[in-house]
């Protein structure tokens, strides 16, 4: 399988993302799938996903913009609930 490009995004592109960057990992690696990450400010995330032909977008709040790619929520990844669901939607769009 080629490795999928996924961007993690928060309000400052560092703190929160690198959180939900670091679940990811942790999981989609537990369940056999490469990725590479980038992560970004969500106010840059349009740019990050046509320059560097970003696969999916997580971001650390609801998702109130439309992407041209699948979008997710990852709250989940900081609060615990949700997780599993949200790891198998995520998984389903990147195989």
């Amino acid at each position: 399988m080629n490795k999928k490009k996924v961007l993690v995004a928060c309000g400052s592109g560092i703190a929160t993302s690198t959180i939900i960057m670091d679940k990811l990992e942790e999981g989609l690696a537990e369940r056999g799938i490469e990725v590479e990450f980038e992560q970004c400010k969500i106010s840059e995330a349009k740019n990050y996903i046509e320059d560097l032909s970003i696969d999916i977008i997580i971001l650390n709040g609801p998702v109130n913009s439309e992407y041209s790619i699948p979008a997710f929520s990852g709250v989940s990844f900081l609060t615990g609930i949700g997780e599993e669901e949200l790891f198998d939607k995520i998984v389903a769009e990147l195989e």
